[in-house]
């Protein structure tokens, strides 16, 4: 075996740390060079590092972290096991507004392949035309693209709400975006975020305001989520060179890698588990940063509570992002999205950094605002409701309603 590493400067260096540390450092070895192969071993060395380390986040997380991924992307050799039954397309029309469908994906004759439902290339049968499907509805002008969300608002009497959402329940589906197929299955995927409101309307932002393109070499994406927008960047900026994605979600990564592989020509893709911008790339080297970020803010500061808590994130993109940028691009820019219940903080931020230019992208666009997750702490509700930028429509099945916007970062020149 090995010798053991010595302890970081993260760990209080008293004797039973000392030997939890090596412990832990020991194991991750042996199952780096594939002598043990349990995926929940992993998961008890995390915990056991974050009992050692007070949850400080060093080398060992990192290292356990990234064998978690490898590990699920592993399993099987391609993850997605099954053909997903609920196909949902996008059709974003000139003006802005979304239409969307919902399909039953029928049964297909052979029997499809793992590396058929984990495609290398654009000969997967999971691209438009190639699987067999049954139309079921079509919301015109849609504001999200959630079944649930669309299909409640929606009266009973023209579609067909038991079996889409009996579809929806089995928790397994493609979306296609401008034709690219993007799959999520929680069995496999967990809660990493599958393409949401926010992704589509960003992607086209992005796209129809041409920062998507040939000038782009190196990019960021922070919480790449199940891929959406890195899928889009790698599809759009022909030249691009490199791109390194992150998310805080082991399972998002594993998506995320497995939808981008047929997009990826010849740039250098790679991740990294995280939150921030630190220590991923030298100063000075990138093109391009997009994150749509936790946005929602919250009594307590910016706590780590849920997807939604915080704005912690889009105040370090002024501080992390910022010098990050390509100096000798004058297009080298980040790209935000954010919410109108954001803008109290986000004024605040930009404030305090007049170094920074700020301009609005895209056409904000009113949607609903999913706060399922916060119900469970009417305090935080209620604090969003009066800070402002949140509309309550108390008949509405969706209740809430904010209003989504992109904002471009970049030094003033």
């Amino acid at each position: 075996m090995e010798p053991t590493k010595q302890p970081t400067k993260n760990l209080q260096t008293n004797d039973s740390q000392t030997a939890v540390y090596q412990q832990i450092s020991s194991e991750l070895d042996a199952l780096e060079r594939g002598e043990l192969r349990s995926q929940a071993q992993v998961l008890i060395l995390q915990k056991l590092l974050d009992e050692a380390t007070g949850g400080s986040v060093d080398d060992l997380r990192r290292r356990a972290e990234q064998l978690h991924v490898r590990m699920l992307a592993d399993e099987g050799v391609n993850p997605l096991r099954s053909l997903p039954l609920l196909a949902i397309v996008i059709d974003s029309k000139e003006d802005g507004s979304k239409d969307i469908s919902y399909h039953e994906v029928l049964p297909t004759t052979p029997e499809l392949t793992l590396d058929d439902l984990n495609p290398k290339n654009t000969d997967s049968p999971l691209f438009p035309g190639r699987l067999g499907t049954a139309h079921l509805a079509t919301v015109r002008d849609a504001r999200s693209v959630s079944p649930r969300c669309t299909v409640l608002a929606q009266s009973p009497g023209w579609i067909n709400i038991e079996h889409i959402q009996d579809l929806e329940r089995c928790q397994s589906r493609i979306t296609y975006h401008h034709g690219r197929p993007l799959t999520w299955d929680k069995n496999i995927d967990g809660k990493a975020w599958s393409t949401n409101i926010d992704t589509v309307y960003f992607s086209d932002w992005l796209n129809d305001t041409g920062v998507f393109n040939s000038r782009v070499k190196s990019a960021v994406e922070i919480g790449v989520g199940t891929g959406g927008i890195s899928q889009a960047l790698l599809a759009s900026c022909s030249r691009l060179e490199r791109l390194v994605f992150t998310d805080i979600d082991p399972h998002a990564i594993n998506a995320a890698r497995r939808n981008l592989r047929p997009y990826r020509g010849n740039a250098d893709v790679s991740w990294a588990i995280g939150k921030g911008l630190q220590g991923l790339v030298p100063p000075g080297s990138l093109d391009l940063i997009v994150t749509n970020p936790p946005y929602i803010p919250h009594p307590d500061g910016d706590g780590d509570k849920d997807h939604y808590s915080g704005t912690k994130m889009i105040k370090r993109l002024f501080v992390d992002g910022i010098p990050l940028l390509n100096p000798n691009n004058p297009e080298a820019a980040i790209y935000v999205q954010m919410s109108s219940v954001t803008l109290p903080d986000f004024e605040m931020y930009r404030k305090e950094h007049p170094e920074v230019e700020v301009s609005l992208v895209g056409s904000p666009v009113r949607v609903p605002l999913r706060l399922l997750g916060l119900r469970r702490e009417p305090h935080v509700v209620d604090y969003i409701e009066k800070r402002g930028g949140l509309e309550v429509v108390p008949d509405d099945p969706l209740r809430y309603y904010h209003t989504i916007m992109a904002f471009r970062l970049r030094p003033k020149r």
